[in-house]
């Protein structure tokens, strides 16, 4: 969240053109392929604390448009050896506090920004759907 409120303008500037978009995706691609050729030696539970704070800093390369976020956190668990299942299940876990972040972020600029009459009522209901529908 520090990185994409802090980069969000040079990100939007620099890194949006077609071309770097798919040169991302390809090479992203291409290393999750190798990462998951690595041997599966560790679980969730055997995560360390240094171990979730480099999957954190890792997630930050999605601000990178072309980037998944959910692919750079499994690609980077794989390469710390963890199993397929606890890399998925890792890079889902950590979807809520930066959709959180994300959300409170978003929201308190289009409120601040002023919504257009009448929209009020329908986003928060959408919202509320979304939540429902995502858990």
């Amino acid at each position: 969240m520090i990185a994409g409120g802090l980069g969000e303008d040079w990100i939007d500037d620099n890194l949006g053109e077609p071309w770097m978009i798919a040169i991302a995706m390809i090479f992203f691609g291409l290393l999750l392929g190798v990462s998951d050729r690595r041997p599966q030696e560790e679980t969730v539970s055997d995560i360390s604390i240094k171990q979730g704070l480099f999957l954190g800093i890792a997630q930050s390369l999605a601000l990178s448009p072309g980037t998944s976020r959910s692919g750079i956190t499994i690609t980077t668990a794989r390469f710390m050896g963890i199993d397929r299942d606890g890399a998925a299940r890792i890079s889902f876990l950590m979807l809520v506090p930066v959709t959180a972040g994300a959300l409170v972020v978003k929201a308190y600029g289009a409120i601040s920004d002023g919504l257009p009459p009448d929209t009020a009522g329908p986003i928060i209901v959408g919202m509320l759907a979304s939540a429902a529908s995502g858990y």
